[in-house]
This record gives structure tokens, C-alpha cells and sequence, in this order.
């Protein structure tokens, strides 16, 4: 078999065929052959850089370098080729948490090397930077939170410096203090999409993030003096499948509603809207580390894009939209109260009984494609919702509050602004 390139060179098709006793490389990045002529495939394997000996069927290096998303090269010292290479004279060098690191086999084991970085560095991440979250800071400092298609969450700072010269004044840049940890094991190659953060009255600050495979993330934030700390609650992909098609792409959380409480019971609500058109509202118990999916809101019919959260005479309302310009409200307090309302009364009793499916208290297409920013804000005897979207338009829809807090929906239609 031959393939002609667009210079007019050919290549020949030497072999082809499937290679066994392996678990796999997600990307190939390189091939080479060692002085016994056997090949050697270099690529990544979730977050490791791997070296696999094809002949020996085995592997030679395996490294956690953070995985392909990074910025990456990797080379044989002294100026060896693909040809006769020693994986003894490799050298890896990779961008994480702002350092430029250079990895390299010493014996059986990886000695690493880090170089750059400090507040001099401009790597955070290595892929798109879906959303932000922005934290108290101390005096002049901002601390800011970054979720990524990369996978990771970090912790930002704003720090001021005096630029001398013609230009003389300050600027403001960013110093990445952390990266968010989660369970490893869990969240291999899963983007981080989105993020959302609550007051709680009982349990500080919770923080709840979501993304692709099913992934959703809970971490309890605290301030010590002039720190900002995480602690790692639960990370869990709620399927058990290996192959987790579903993406949140927007989440909400709220406290939950005093009238729910019980007196041994610390418990969020997490509304996480996902690709597939549906709004999940989960109970989370920070105490047991507990998820508990109570109900489905269903009426869009494409992937969610963002979300917005309300609260209107002491009800929790969530308003969504979706990638076919539909924006829709949800009354959250009502779901809660049919959820309760089966169990006896106990939000938290344990049922057998088919998911609850809620339907919204308003809808309106008001985008001809998707809606990618929406946000919501009681203003006088109306709520007014915000969107903008794909068509490069920006609405403002007036409606009125008794239409949202009646039993059963008004008549009157919401107003264009």
C-alpha cells in the first residue's frame, strides 16, 4: 500500500495489524526503534507519559506528567534519533502549575526538574478555561477560582507590580497559588465544565463543580488569615459505566431550605444541567459525603448551556437555557416539597418509586440558536431574565412575579424589554 503526499514523496505501508497484550495509549505521540531493532511507541495514557517496548509487550516508562492537554516535547539527550534510542537518554518536558518541568529516567525511577514559573509564569492551563469563579480577596488581592478543559481547577491571585521606565505605573497579573485536588482515579480525563458556590448556615462555604464522564466534585472552602483553603468532600462519577457520554455544563447550588432541615442533617441542593437536555437536582450530604438524585427537570430537548438561580419570597427558583434558544424557570422550593411530599414527608426517606420528572412554571424561546449567558434579578413586582446567545443578540424578558408564585400559571405573557 502506498500513500503520495502533496510533494509528490511516497510512503509504503510495512506493516499493519493490532497489537496485543496492551491495555493502550489514548494519543500516540512518537515511535522509535531501540539499538535491538525492537519498536518503541511513546504516548499518553490518562495522565501518564508512557513508553511501551511493542515486541516485549511491556511497559518501560511510565511518568504523571498531567497527561496530553498540556503543552509537551519530549527528545533524547545527546541528539539521538528514532533510530538505535536508548529510552535511558529520554527527556520530557512539560508545562504544569506555571513551571516548564523536565523529566528524565534515572535508573528505575523519574527525577523531575523544575524551572521557571514563579509570578513571572503565564501557564495555567493547558486547554480552554470553561468558567470563573471569583473569591474574596485581602486589601488590593483578588482570588480567583479557573475551571478547564484540561481537567483541573486552580486557585488564582492578583498581585500588583511597579513598572519603571516610560511606562511607569502598575500591573496587575496572576499568581497561581494551587491546584484543586480531587480523587485521581475518578476524575482521569474528565474536563472540568463548570463550577458553583453556596453559603451555607451550617457547613461555611461549599463549592460543587461538574464536567464530562459523569464527573461531579464537592470541596468545603474556608479562609485561615490570608489563605483560602479546600477540603476535598467527594469525587464521584454518578455512572458506573466505562464509557460516561454525559457533560455537565452548568451547575447551581443552593442551602437548603430550613423548612427541609433536620437536626443531625448538613445537606446542599445541586442542580447540574447536562448535555443531554436534562437538569438533575441532587441532594448532597456533607456529613455521610452522599449524593441522592431526588428529581429531573425535563423540557429542553438539547444540551443545557447555562443556568442562573433565584430566590423569590424565601422559593428557590432556577432558571436554564438550552443550545435551541429556550429559556425556561423552574420553581426548586415546589420540587422539593413533591419530593418530601412522597416520602411521607421526609425529604430524605429512601424510595423505590420512579423519579420524580418536574416540568418548568415558565418557558419561552427567545433565542433563535444557542444561549450561552443568562442570568436572573428580582426588580420591583417582576423578575428579569437576561440571555444572549449565538445570534448575537441580547434580550430582556420582564415577568411577572404572581405568574411565578401562583398554584397554577397566570395567563398574562412576559414582556420584551
Amino acid at each position: 500500500m502506498a500513500v503520495e503526499g502533496e510533494d509528490g514523496r511516497s510512503a509504503r505501508l510495512v506493516k499493519e495489524g493490532a497489537i496485543q497484550g496492551w491495555s493502550g495509549l489514548e494519543l500516540i505521540a512518537g515511535i522509535a526503534w531501540s539499538s535491538s531493532e525492537e519498536l518503541l511507541l511513546f504516548g499518553f495514557q490518562h495522565m501518564h507519559f508512557v513508553v511501551w517496548n511493542v515486541d516485549q509487550r511491556s511497559r518501560i516508562l511510565s511518568f504523571d506528567c498531567g497527561g496530553a492537554r498540556r503543552p509537551y516535547m519530549f527528545g533524547f539527550r545527546g541528539g539521538g534519533g528514532v533510530y538505535a534510542a536508548d529510552p535511558s537518554l529520554l527527556s520530557l518536558a512539560f508545562v504544569r502549575e506555571q513551571r516548564l518541568h523536565v523529566a528524565f529516567p534515572v535508573g528505575p525511577e523519574v527525577e523531575e526538574k523544575k524551572t521557571g514559573g514563579g509570578r513571572g509564569g503565564v501557564w495555567f492551563h493547558g486547554r480552554e478555561v470553561h468558567e470563573v469563579l471569583l473569591l474574596p480577596g485581602r486589601g488590593e488581592e483578588l482570588h480567583v477560582l479557573t475551571a478547564s478543559e484540561d481537567g483541573s481547577m486552580k486557585l488564582l491571585q492578583t498581585f500588583s507590580s511597579q513598572i519603571a521606565g516610560a511606562r511607569e505605573g502598575k500591573q496587575t497579573s496572576f499568581l497561581c497559588l494551587k491546584t484543586l485536588e480531587g480523587d485521581r482515579h475518578e476524575q482521569l480525563g474528565a474536563a472540568m465544565r463548570c463550577m458553583s458556590k453556596v453559603s451555607t448556615r451550617r457547613s461555611g462555604t461549599i463549592l460543587v463543580s461538574g464536567g464530562a464522564k459523569d464527573l461531579l466534585q464537592v470541596f468545603q472552602m474556608t479562609e485561615e488569615e490570608d489563605k483560602v483553603e479546600f477540603r476535598m468532600l467527594n469525587t464521584q462519577r454518578l455512572s458506573s459505566g466505562k464509557k460516561c457520554m454525559l457533560r455537565f455544563m452548568s451547575i447551581e447550588t443552593f442551602d437548603l431550605p430550613s423548612e427541609f432541615e433536620r437536626s443531625n442533617e448538613e445537606v446542599v441542593v445541586v442542580a447540574a444541567a447536562a448535555d443531554d437536555g436534562h437538569i438533575r437536582l441532587f441532594l448532597f450530604n456533607i456529613k455521610s459525603r452522599h449524593w441522592r438524585l431526588v428529581a429531573l427537570l425535563s423540557h429542553h430537548l438539547s444540551a443545557v448551556l447555562s443556568s442562573s438561580k433565584l430566590e423569590l419570597h424565601g422559593r428557590l427558583f432556577l432558571a436554564t437555557s438550552a443550545t435551541d434558544g429556550q429559556v425556561a424557570l423552574w420553581d426548586v422550593s415546589a420540587a422539593l416539597q413533591l419530593v418530601a411530599g412522597g416520602g411521607g414527608g421526609d425529604l430524605f426517606c429512601e424510595r423505590d418509586e420512579q423519579l420524580l420528572e418536574v416540568k418548568p412554571v415558565w418557558r419561552q424561546r427567545i433565542h433563535q440558536s444557542g444561549v450561552n449567558g443568562l442570568d436572573v434579578l428580582e426588580e420591583g413586582e417582576e423578575v428579569h431574565l437576561v440571555s444572549s446567545g449565538d445570534d448575537q443578540s441580547i434580550s430582556v424578558t420582564a415577568i411577572p412575579k404572581r405568574l411565578l408564585l401562583a398554584e397554577a400559571g397566570g395567563r398574562e405573557a412576559p414582556r420584551g424589554l
